[in-house]
């Protein structure tokens, strides 16, 4: 018989490492590697009969199968030391010769990133210490944002709308909004992350005991009695060309997130919140 076979594999390898040996500790390098299944079908497409065999030639059999919903999208996070990470996809066809299987033919292919999840708008606040020094309290800022929608496709453009309440006594030098990537691969219990933040914004400045943000905007509203001015809106052009996909299986994840972060003078901490 002639079969067509369909799958996805996630597969991983993360670097550790482990210390022997007494006061002269030796460091030892290691390895973790995971393969996951994610799908696998198999669909037969040809019986040779009751004879078992076939003429010798070239032979045409069209087939068609239907990815499952849940195939992750195609993923390539290139290799960096011992770190790696990928998801693919194949279609192979094998023979079966007196009980014995063949893969004559195998064909990588990509699968596309779909949205899953309903698309709805996505609101958050919180309000931060502003430290100096690791412990001096100089004060709160409170940061709040909202974004049109949850999900988007490479080169779309995302709209903005932003509120920053800054009740410390340091000023906002800049409110910088940016795009960062997070990936995470696991093998086992080991795993490693990567961040990737693409050109940002910059969304002015806040002196102390101050606010742009305004009630009638509606994001999440405001209670301060510090002077207030109008909520900022601005876009944001999402890259035509994304490093990866947006994908959750168990061995990889990739999230994508805007940040909106106060940047403070030196020594203080920058306050930050993520959509």
């Amino acid at each position: 018989e002639m079969v067509a076979e369909i799958g996805g594999q996630t597969h991983t390898t993360v670097h550790y490492t482990t210390k022997s040996g007494g006061k002269k500790k030796r460091t030892h390098h290691h390895t973790a590697c995971n393969t996951d299944q994610n799908y696998m079908y198999k669909m037969i497409l040809s019986e040779f009969g009751p004879t078992g065999c076939k003429d010798i030639g070239t032979f045409q059999v069209p087939f068609e199968i239907t990815l499952p919903e849940n195939a992750p999208p195609s993923v390539h996070v290139p290799q960096k030391g011992r770190n790696s990470g990928a998801i693919s996809h194949l279609v192979a066809v094998s023979v079966k010769i007196k009980n014995k299987k063949y893969y004559v033919h195998s064909v990588p292919f990509q699968v596309s990133s779909v949205v899953k999840h309903p698309i709805v708008p996505t609101v958050v606040k919180d309000t931060q210490k502003v430290i100096y020094m690791c412990c001096i309290n100089r004060g709160f800022m409170s940061i709040s944002g909202k974004l049109d929608k949850n999900a988007y496709y490479p080169g779309e453009t995302a709209q903005i709308t932003y509120e920053v309440e800054n009740n410390s006594s340091v000023p906002i030098d800049e409110v910088r909004i940016e795009l960062t990537s997070k990936v995470v691969c696991r093998a086992g219990t080991r795993s490693f992350t990567r961040y990737h933040t693409l050109p940002g914004v910059s969304a002015g400045s806040v002196p102390p005991k101050t606010t742009f943000s305004n009630n009638r905007v509606g994001i999440t509203g405001s209670n301060t009695n510090a002077p207030s001015g109008p909520a900022r809106v601005l876009t944001y052009e999402i890259p035509p060309q994304c490093e990866y996909p947006t994908v959750s299986v168990p061995s990889m994840e990739v999230t994508y997130m805007f940040r909106i972060r106060c940047q403070t003078s030196s020594m203080h901490t920058n306050p930050l919140v993520e959509m």
